[in-house]
């Protein structure tokens, strides 16, 4: 994020007339002047009212380390010494006071240098810019990124493994029709079609989750489910007998 530039010459100590005040105290940003020892000179109402303070609290009274965070008094410092021998600053962090009790906001400053008429450093102003909560931003965008490309692998995988399902289900069921209930492995066919039917649900579980689906809920009857098991591990007749015209190897395809 780039800070807007920073304005001219203070109209508070250059008398730039009503406007340039105006222009001052009501800019879209904080904006302030502190002198060589750190005294602020000047702030504007934009940033009196993010911090919490009066002019009459501030000016000529405070110094800009009292206005931030105890954390960032090193970098004002900082802050300073560089405007004192490079001349400008850009793209500084600094947590400032906010205007309750103990609670402080985070701001991007730009800060230029003050120099009287024979060029010496007398000071230095800046702006400062309320900074978006970068790094919650940051992580709900990662959040959400992730749960995509999870989102995209359940699908890729559910529509594959479904393909297989398809086939496994295909020739169980074409197995059942065609062997007697009484061939040896007509139980073990039925035990696979009832694999296939079970893998379908945890498929269509995975479907529901990428596409973000509601999920149904509806009532189980557990004795119904007991006796199919029953019915399964003895080997009951016609269990898993369906009739020629409920099976279609077309529908063994892609999904």
């Amino acid at each position: 994020m780039t800070s807007p530039p920073l304005p001219g010459p203070n109209p508070l100590a250059e008398g730039g007339g009503q406007r340039s005040k105006d222009l001052f105290e009501n800019a879209p940003v904080g904006l302030w002047e502190v002198d060589a020892t750190g005294i602020v000179i000047a702030i504007n109402q934009t940033l009196l009212r993010r911090i919490g303070c009066t002019g009459a609290e501030v000016v000529d009274r405070q110094m800009l380390e009292a206005l931030v965070s105890p954390d960032s008094t090193a970098t004002v410092h900082e802050l300073s010494e560089r405007c004192r021998h490079v001349g400008q600053a850009a793209g500084v962090m600094l947590k400032w006071r906010g205007d309750v009790e103990h609670s402080y906001w985070p701001g991007e400053v730009t800060a230029t240098a003050v120099y009287d008429a024979q060029g010496g450093w007398i000071g230095w102003r800046g702006c400062v810019q309320v900074a978006p909560q970068a790094t919650n931003e940051m992580n709900r965008l990662l959040q959400e990124r992730t749960l995509e490309a999870i989102e995209r692998l359940a699908s890729g995988v559910a529509h594959k493994f479904n393909n297989l399902l398809q086939v496994i289900q295909g020739y169980a069921e074409l197995g059942l029709i065609t062997l007697e209930s009484s061939h040896p492995v007509h139980g073990n066919l039925g035990r696979i079609k009832e694999a296939a039917q079970r893998g379908a649900e945890i498929v269509q579980g995975l479907v529901t989750f990428s596409r973000r689906q509601m999920v149904r809920r509806r009532s189980l009857d557990l004795s119904v489910y007991h006796q199919s098991r029953k019915s399964i591990a003895e080997g009951g007749p016609g269990k898993y007998r369906a009739s020629r015209d409920t099976f279609h190897p077309t529908h063994t395809g892609a999904c």
